[in-house]
């Protein structure tokens, strides 16, 4: 028998815990609003947006709602309706992200921003006392 192949995609490394809170995130939301409500009419920069402030939310220790599976719902959503749009499934339009920042992009290439100060270079190496 040969073995079996390894699979491409590791949905066991998923941990079924956090899997859970996202869903009950799912079900909260779909009594409010509908079942697979959000999959045809939320822009993504909405999903950004609301990921925003849950993560704030919970870097303020709000306990009102599971901020950090918020934060996935979030994420999860973006993925979905970004792929649904390059895909022609659902209107440009919840496409709507600025572009690209160019410092921001500058400066997570190393390069220092606009508004801050170039890296200190390093101190030379002192010189060989006289002894």
């Amino acid at each position: 028998m040969s073995p079996r192949p390894r699979p491409t995609v590791r949905f066991d490394l998923i941990p079924p815990g956090s899997e859970r809170r996202i869903a009950q995130i799912f079900e909260r939301d779909a009594l409010v609003f509908g079942p697979r409500d959000w999959e045809s009419n939320v822009p993504l920069s909405a999903f950004v947006n609301m990921a925003r402030d849950a993560l704030n939310r919970l870097h303020a220790r709000d306990t009102s709602d599971d901020w950090a599976a918020r934060v996935s719902w979030c994420m999860l959503g973006y993925m979905h309706v970004e792929a649904k749009v390059r895909a022609g499934l659902l209107p440009a339009e919840l496409a709507d992200m600025p572009a690209p920042d160019p410092i921001f992009l500058a400066a997570s290439a190393g390069v220092p921003a606009l508004d801050e100060a170039p890296p200190v270079p390093p101190a030379p190496p002192a010189l060989p006392s006289g002894k």
